[in-house]
């Protein structure tokens, strides 16, 4: 596979969706795609913390709920992530009680969505907003 480190300033935006439900998957990367982003995907949490650390995305949709590893942890384990000060990570779920949202928060998310409440237009343009 090759590596997809970006080398260009305009590049386009590498996103990642850690997501293992592949219909959403698949939507978000036809949406962000259409929206000019360059798009990788992971199905489980292991997946996308092996992509993350080989090809430093610019911002990472990360599910909670998925099989081997969970976004919480997935979240905890970008701390040590040499580059992670250049990755920012948007949880992308159907949790919406308080105490998800506060303890992504506190492990450096830098946004939380409920999947309910956002269209792809929304995501596409909350995406822009975090990269700026």
């Amino acid at each position: 596979m090759k590596n997809l480190k970006k080398i260009e300033k305009n590049s386009p935006t590498l996103v990642l969706v850690v997501e293992d439900s592949l219909l959403l998957s698949q939507a978000l990367k036809f949406g962000l795609k259409k929206a000019g982003f360059e798009v990788l995907m992971a199905l489980d949490g292991d997946e996308g913390i092996k992509l993350m650390k080989k090809n430093i995305p610019d911002i990472v949709l990360l599910d909670i709920m998925m099989p081997k590893i969970n976004g919480v942890e997935v979240l905890k384990k970008t701390k040590d992530f040499k580059n992670k000060n250049k990755i920012k990570i948007i949880m992308l779920t159907n949790f919406s009680a308080e105490e998800n949202i506060e303890e992504c928060m506190s492990l450096g998310a830098d946004d939380y969505l409920i999947k309910a409440n956002f269209t792809i237009a929304d995501i596409v343009k909350k995406i822009r907003k975090t990269v700026k």
